[in-house]
């Protein structure tokens, strides 16, 4: 749906005024992405006040509608009379609407970036795709698959401030006046220039740092948190509340942004693991097996089941699988 369509069709759907078919595609388009839902979220919050902000609008807003129809959804101009015409109900909240869009009231917050109801957050999501956003101190973000960004309104005022659901790779801009805030559920991640990736799940938030130094600590407690340089992680235990820190031995932790799988003389039992992350697969392998054998090799952008197979050959075992479980025996 074109953005020069949006008003018209957004006014339609909230006056129940669609046909059928309309109204599918309508939701459809709304549950495409965040985008698409943010932007009528917008427009609903001002159609729900818009009856009172009409009442205090000049009488002369009959004339500045006549040209908002005329550039948005009428093709040609309508002259409304004050005296003798009165518009509908419908019509006066949509001339609103459009008249607030066009004093650039609501200009600012619908048909740009992707933005939520309450015009503080620009929102990237990933979805099924790994996504680069860059940002505008140019500070790069990779967003992994099933991620979400949140850039604050005032970015670059005070500091630089995201919010981050999911796993992404920064590689932040330095500028020691302005400090890189990362939040999410339960961390802040404090930095001025560095590169470093972060991924949350639902048992905890790791922070794996590439170049730089890093703070992270808890989200209201800053003493509970540690400095981090490069080539170290931390793991942040939603349940503990405890900081683990060591040096980072796994060579694929950006293999969802590379592409890259590495082993080097890496144990089953570890490759396993591995495996399991980066697919979103469970894969286990037998006691005796998992410290035996070991793996040496580099995969670059093909499927787990190619890689299986390389290990099959490789140490002569076999993959079963068991309802949604990988077995190596």
């Amino acid at each position: 749906m074109k953005s020069k369509n949006n008003m018209n069709l957004f006014v339609k759907y909230l006056t129940n005024s669609m046909t059928e078919k309309e109204k599918i595609d309508f939701e459809k388009w709304l549950s495409d992405s965040s985008e698409n839902k943010n932007q009528f979220l917008t427009v609903k919050k001002y159609w729900e006040t818009s009856g009172k902000v009409f009442d205090k609008l000049e009488p002369n807003s009959q004339s500045a509608w006549n040209k908002v129809y005329k550039n948005t959804i009428g093709k040609k101009s309508v002259h409304i009379n004050n005296n003798s015409y009165k518009l509908n109900k419908v019509i006066r909240i949509a001339a609103t609407i459009l008249l607030l869009i066009s004093l650039g009231i609501l200009g600012k917050y619908i048909f740009n970036k992707t933005q939520d109801y309450n015009n503080e957050l620009l929102i990237y999501s990933s979805g099924d795709n790994i996504r680069e956003i860059i940002l505008a101190d140019s500070t790069i973000v990779w967003l992994n698959t099933n991620s979400e960004l949140k850039v604050m309104a005032n970015y670059l005022k005070r500091n630089r401030k995201v919010n981050l659901s999911g796993e992404a790779f920064f590689n932040v801009a330095k500028n020691p006046e302005k400090p890189f805030l990362i939040k999410t559920d339960r961390t802040i991640t404090k930095v001025l220039g560095t590169s470093f990736n972060i991924k949350e799940t639902s048992n905890d938030i790791v922070l794996t740092v590439e170049s730089g130094k890093v703070e992270f600590h808890e989200l209201y407690r800053k003493r509970n948190g540690v400095y981090l340089t490069k080539g170290l992680k931390a793991n942040y235990s939603k349940t503990t509340e405890i900081f683990n820190t060591s040096n980072n031995t796994n060579l694929n932790y950006l293999s969802w942004k590379t592409g890259k799988i590495e082993f080097k003389n890496t144990p089953l039992k570890i490759v396993c693991e591995q495996l399991s992350e980066i697919y979103a697969e469970k894969i286990i392998c037998s006691v005796p097996l998992a410290n035996k054998h070991c793996i040496t090799g580099t995969f670059t952008n093909v499927s787990l089941e190619e890689i299986l197979e390389v290990i099959e050959l490789t140490i002569n075992v076999k993959f079963i699988i068991n309802k949604d479980t990988i077995v190596i025996k």
